[in-house]
């Protein structure tokens, strides 16, 4: 993650002082422009939509992006690409290696003994602690669903 793509957050973040700063946002538009992400076009976007937000105390950019709409276009395409192209842009890949270590435990512990389905459940159990976690201190909540579906056996002829 580099530092303009996290200035580029800021310009889309309301509250921030660089709120749709044009000169901020381009570095990133430009590293990115295989996206389709047209940095003219970018620029007459930013500035028409900075227009329509002066007034507005409140409201989130990509909602307000996503309801402009013609049709099934969108009127500020490059803006919008832009504002998805940073929204999911991870911050650090720190997600991403704990995932990784998490598989090198449970593979280590279970060894060769498990099929693929049951070692990326594995991994997602230990992944989510905090969720399996609450689950275990409250597995009431699952054996009810599970009692609601009722019968899960095949019948085999």
């Amino acid at each position: 993650m580099n530092e303009s793509s996290l200035i580029a957050y800021e310009t889309i973040e309301r509250s921030s002082s660089l709120f749709l700063k044009y000169e901020l946002m381009k570095p990133l538009a430009e590293m990115y422009s295989y996206l389709g992400i047209d940095t003219f076009k970018l620029r007459s976007q930013v500035a028409v939509v900075q227009q329509m937000f002066e007034n507005k105390t409140d409201g989130d950019v990509l909602e307000f992006l996503l309801s402009m709409k013609t049709g099934t276009k969108f009127v500020f395409p490059d803006l919008l690409t832009f504002v998805n192209l940073v929204l999911t842009i991870p911050v650090t890949s720190a997600q991403a290696e704990r995932t990784f270590s998490t598989m090198k435990r449970v593979k280590n512990y279970l060894r060769s003994s498990m099929c693929q389905e049951r070692l990326g459940n594995m991994c997602l159990i230990s992944i989510e602690k905090e969720l399996s976690n609450e689950l275990m201190r409250n597995p009431a909540s699952i054996v009810d669903e599970f009692s609601r579906i009722g019968n899960r056996r095949l019948q085999l002829k």
